[in-house]
């Protein structure tokens, strides 16, 4: 988001209960109250003078004790732990200076007026964390002995617009990563086997992967099993595990397509769309599982296998092969068709909950769809995404036509063709820009 002058920003990010257990809490007059929150004032529109950050949550507040921010406003701080831990540490492993554990403090507590972040205090805030990456080494003690309290200030989504990242957390562990070096490493594979925030599992296997490639994946997978049965038992309180799906489908293997199945039940999308995403198709085989298994009765699960089917069938000589076969049986329905004629015409599924890069950045609203399932916390879009290149075009083209050869439904023949007639108005308005 572009500031003007005189303008301000409200943050209106809350912050989450992640925690079963609060650990390694240092007795240090800063972190003697774990945590802030900025209170949003209720009422109408904001004056002209202020851009509004959407809520990110309904949650209700914590009781709050009350310090001093700037312009004498009253901010009030709230105590709340970020997220659950999965290991122990060793808090007291590094020992920060007086003046970097104030510089992280300015970063993890902004500085407000009234609960809103003037567009001099944002200027502050990032001049205090290019301090902190200049910094350098000398920085991470204080980073090591703020991530051990376990602590999170949610910046929300107009707030990452505005300041780079989701949470104060996300911001500092990625100072870290740029810092780099052994001890920036130890730190962030410390958090990796602690943390059990899935967002912050994907966060952290990525830096740690940029930073030392090829070493940290099976601790990544490592991490992300135990989150992932963690979230399953119901200790996360309800968190989006996309993320932990997204270090499936990167670091994979063909052990993680016995991880992904057995969450099959339970996320039965996120399920088929790492299969469908696992490097050298190897959960291909899973997902033509799912859409032939007729003795399951997992209506949802099979839906989902249908689709990432589509999706991948062009990259996919075995799922091609599976769907014409299916289609020259006859067992697929027209509604099946239905379900899978969006894909056939180029759109894809992913995850809304992306841990690093925003991969609908240049798609265009209309053509955006969200999907939330409620009951099992499943967020997902379908996005025409790179469909209408000429060679994807024609691959697409091709496969319908050869369903088409093999169906004589009108109903199925119907759906084959409006996925055609979609593709091909795609590709016109790609050649038109």
């Amino acid at each position: 988001m572009k500031l003007c002058c005189k303008r301000s920003v409200k943050i209106s990010g809350a912050i989450r209960p992640w925690a079963l257990a609060l650990m390694g809490v240092i007795s240090l007059a800063w972190l003697a109250v774990v945590v802030v929150t900025f209170v949003v004032p209720s009422g109408n529109a904001p004056q002209e003078t202020q851009t509004q950050i959407p809520e990110t949550s309904q949650e209700p507040q914590v009781a709050a004790a009350t310090a001093t921010g700037s312009g004498n406003s009253n901010v009030p701080l709230a105590a709340q732990p970020s997220s659950t831990r999965r290991g122990v540490v060793n808090p007291n492993a590094f020992l920060g200076t007086s003046a970097t554990l104030k510089l992280v403090e300015s970063l993890a507590r902004p500085e407000t007026t009234d609960g809103v972040m003037t567009e001099a205090q944002i200027a502050s805030w990032q001049a205090s964390f290019q301090i902190l990456l200049q910094s350098g080494s000398a920085a991470i003690p204080a980073i090591h002995q703020f991530l051990q309290q376990n602590v999170d200030l949610d910046f929300g989504s107009g707030g990452k617009q505005i300041l780079g990242y989701a949470s104060a957390r996300m911001a500092i562990l990625d100072a870290l990563a740029q810092i780099g070096g052994a001890d920036a490493v130890n730190t962030l594979s410390e958090t990796l086997q602690a943390t059990a925030d899935p967002r912050e599992v994907a966060f952290v296997a990525r830096k740690l992967e940029q930073l030392e490639p090829g070493q940290h994946q099976q601790a990544a997978l490592d991490a992300a099993r135990q989150t992932l049965s963690m979230a399953a038992e119901g200790n996360l309180n309800g968190k989006d595990v996309a993320p932990l799906f997204e270090l499936f489908q990167k670091f994979g293997d063909l052990r993680c397509v016995t991880d992904i199945e057995g969450s099959v039940s339970k996320w039965n999308f996120y399920a088929a769309l790492a299969l469908a995403q696992l490097p050298d198709g190897a959960g291909v085989p899973s997902l033509v599982n799912m859409v032939t298994d007729q003795a399951s009765g997992d209506s949802g699960a099979r839906m989902a296998a249908l689709k990432m089917l589509a999706q991948v069938a062009t990259q996919s000589e075995q799922a091609h092969s599976a769907l014409l076969e299916q289609a020259r049986l006859g067992k697929f329905s027209a509604y099946d068709f239905a379900i899978m004629a969006p894909m056939l015409a180029g759109d894809q599924m992913l995850y809304q909950s992306y841990s690093v890069d925003n991969p609908i950045a240049d798609v265009n609203p209309v053509d955006l769809k969200q999907t939330h399932i409620p009951a099992s916390n499943q967020k997902f879009f379908t996005a025409p995404l790179g469909a209408a290149t000429p060679e994807l075009v024609r691959q697409r083209n091709a496969l319908i036509e050869e369903l088409l050869s093999v169906t004589q439904d009108a109903a199925t023949r119907q759906s084959l063709q409006q996925a055609q007639t979609l593709l091909s108005r795609r590709s016109t308005q790609v050649a038109g820009k």
